[in-house]
């Protein structure tokens, strides 16, 4: 790949399309230029060009980048093809996050104007694109009318199997249904399960682990669960409750 030629192992350091790093590899093009900058030079650059960084501060993030500049070794160097092809293909990724996150608003736009909106980001861990996603995904949750219908339309139907290996039962999914339901619901429970409080779903997936099941057999039981539990949420209009 581009980025293993230009900016070998930067992946170790840091996630090549977070923000401070795109923004790195197309302003300086080569860690040559980043140790000419200097930390100092960097930092000044990161604050303007790159906030949000979270929790690393844009002194501690230079500081890193240019030790990471200090030790990487490019097979190629700052004028090559490879730069230019690595900034055209940077440039295309930074439109494609843009539009991604302009669909991401007027998704959020749109579910704001339905009261299950503000009913699913009561759900620990839970923000507003992942709850505008999920509400997308299941549209009028009057039109299943028992928790088997809609479990079945996101293919996390129960299906008890025995295990030659280990002997446990075991919960599958279908893998038939909504795909994209089943992934947002399985970021819901494991921002719940990431949560330092108590609640029903990280209690439920707690519950499942101690009773055999592996980590993430349980997870996916836990995403029915989330489905059951926000199903009845949407229909009695009342807010997560722990």
């Amino acid at each position: 790949m581009r980025i293993d030629l230009c900016w070998p192992c930067l992946d170790a350091f840091a996630d090549p399309l977070s923000n401070a790093a795109m923004a790195a590899v197309m302003h300086y093009r080569h860690p040559a230029a980043v140790l000419r900058a200097g930390p100092k030079r960097v930092e000044a650059f990161l604050r303007k060009s790159a906030p949000g960084l979270g929790r690393c501060s844009p002194k501690a993030f230079a500081a890193k980048l240019c030790d990471y500049a200090r030790e990487s070794m490019p097979p190629v160097g700052e004028s090559s093809a490879e730069v230019d092809s690595l900034l055209r293909a940077a440039n295309e990724a930074k439109s494609a996050m843009g539009l991604e996150g302009e669909l991401a608003s007027r998704l959020i736009e749109e579910a704001r104007k339905s009261g299950g909106f503000g009913i699913l980001t009561t759900i620990d861990g839970v923000g507003e694109r992942l709850a505008a996603s999920i509400l997308a995904e299941i549209g009028d949750v009057s039109r299943f009318p028992n928790q088997g219908k809609i479990a079945a339309y996101a293919g996390l139907d129960p299906a008890v199997c025995q295990s030659g290996r280990s002997g446990g039962l075991h919960l599958r999914i279908t893998r038939k249904g909504n795909a994209f339901l089943r992934k947002y619901l399985y970021l819901a429970v494991l921002g719940c399960c990431s949560e330092r409080r108590s609640n029903r779903i990280k209690e439920f997936v707690d519950r499942k682990q101690k009773g055999g099941l592996p980590r993430k057999a349980a997870l996916v039981a836990g995403c029915r669960k989330m489905l059951l539990v926000i199903r009845a949420m949407l229909l009695n209009g009342t807010a997560f409750e722990h």
